[in-house]
């Protein structure tokens, strides 16, 4: 703190944002991620490994990879995710793999007929100094089911900064993306929440995210 300044408690911090007038829409629309209309990049063509963010030409978003189960094929689901990574298959939510954390696993139940494995991951940030030199993002390695090698990955990529030389900024994709009213819930980890919010007059604000697990903040098209 500068000299005279005082420290702001956790008490005196909005709930949303920091404003005398202004209101939000009570309820948000969605966007799956798992759905969008479009992706930077899609590699169909299925490989043995999983290729990280870095080969896939992609530095900063997400990424989805897919592959397919066989009828029988379940277990302990175990990869090197790196960072975050929000486990579906035939579109069922059923867990993360978190490299914070000891989620370095899902377990999976076999079913008698072929199924889609889909892992949605996240880059939470990169270091390149000392034992962490390597800091490749995404599906490191090839990951296995019940310690059985899973093969055949195709990946879809969602870059949030692609560079826009016209604008000589950071261009959204957001407009990729499609808002809806009524999401199915399994569907919302992976999803954007959009509100409308009326500042008048516009203030300074303050968004909370304490409560938050991860998230990306876009406002008018501008990541903040």
């Amino acid at each position: 703190l500068n000299e005279g300044e005082t420290a702001v408690s956790a008490e005196d911090v909005p709930t949303w944002v920091g404003l005398q007038s202004g209101t939000i829409a009570a309820t948000p629309t969605y966007a799956s991620l798992w759905d969008a209309p479009s992706y930077t990049t899609v590699i169909s063509e299925p490989t043995d490994a999983p290729l990280t963010f870095e080969n896939a030409d992609l530095g900063y978003g997400y990424a989805i990879y897919e592959t397919t189960l066989a009828a029988g094929q379940g277990g302990k689901l175990m990869a090197d995710c790196r960072d975050l990574g929000v486990v579906r298959v035939d579109g069922e939510f059923v867990g993360y793999l978190d490299r914070r954390t000891t989620w370095g696993w899902v377990e999976i139940e076999p079913a008698d007929h072929p199924r889609k494995l889909e892992i949605l991951v996240e880059a939470l940030g990169r270091n390149h100094y000392a034992a962490f030199n390597d800091a490749s993002k995404g599906l490191r390695g090839k990951p296995t089911l019940d310690k059985v090698p899973l093969s055949g990955w195709t990946m879809k990529t969602f870059n949030f900064l692609n560079w826009d030389d016209e604008k000589g900024a950071y261009a959204s994709e957001m407009d990729n993306l499609e808002f809806v009213a009524d999401a199915n819930p399994s569907a919302r980890s992976g999803s954007f929440y959009k509100y409308n919010v009326t500042l008048d007059p516009t203030k300074d604000a303050l968004l909370d995210m304490r409560a938050w697990r991860r998230g990306m903040v876009c406002v008018n098209g501008t990541w903040v």
